[in-house]
């Protein structure tokens, strides 16, 4: 491990393996605060609601997919695509940019539910379906708007970009882009088929991620933390 971290100051010649063993207290710090600071906002303003909730308006591309409940792993993948993300950060300086990319994206978005909480399109027949019990245990049908799910896999599949991939060759590069914008759509159409999001949830999700990798990578914009 400590020949790990002293290679991770020339974080572009470790290995995949390598990459995810290193810096592992900093990472799980911020996996610890990641749990903390997403899943205890996320899962109380669904139940505190403050103001009248609305609905999203329903786009062609809603009524197109119908409903079907076996999507909803795909839609769960992204619980393996956060930390497989942020654990490909090879120095301290791009787990910090994680963590901050996830505050650009998640305050506005908590902002958002609490003063617009809004409807997802999950509907009656979703009770009966074996596969989704699991979700509908925990997770209300409110906060669709922007679709944090959305979000989350756009940024990580940015970062993930820019800390590993950008670095392969050519053809590997490509396959990986390749096998992101794939793993990215099935999360996409998982939250469509399986009727957790509108179709403008995940635009406007996706932008906000998009928006907050940015962010978080910008030179002047580095000592938000």
């Amino acid at each position: 491990m400590a020949a790990i971290e002293r290679g991770v100051a020339n974080g572009a010649s470790l290995r995949f393996g390598e990459r995810l063993l290193s810096h592992g207290a900093a990472k799980l710090r911020l996996f610890a605060g990641l749990t903390l600071g997403i899943c205890a906002p996320y899962f109380t303003l669904q139940r505190v609601q403050l103001f009248p909730p609305f609905t999203p308006p329903e786009l062609g591309l809603d009524a197109a997919v119908s409903f079907a409940p076996e999507w909803i792993w795909a839609y769960a993948s992204l619980f393996a695509l956060v930390p497989l993300s942020a654990s490909l950060s090879a120095e301290r300086s791009e787990v910090a940019a994680f963590g901050r990319a996830l505050l650009w994206l998640c305050i506005p978005s908590f902002l958002f539910f609490l003063i617009a909480p809004s409807a997802g399109p999950r509907p009656p027949e979703a009770g009966a379906a074996r596969e989704l019990g699991w979700l509908l245990a925990v997770d209300t049908p409110w906060n669709a708007f922007p679709s944090l799910h959305a979000g989350l896999t756009v940024l990580c599949l940015l970062h993930a970009r820019r800390v590993f991939a950008a670095g392969l060759a050519s053809a590997p590069r490509a396959l990986w882009d390749f096998g992101s914008l794939g793993w990215g759509a099935a999360i996409a159409f998982g939250a469509l088929a399986s009727k957790q999001h509108w179709a403008i949830d995940l635009a406007a999700g996706a932008a906000l991620g998009a928006l907050a990798h940015h962010l978080s990578v910008r030179p002047g914009l580095r000592a938000i933390k």
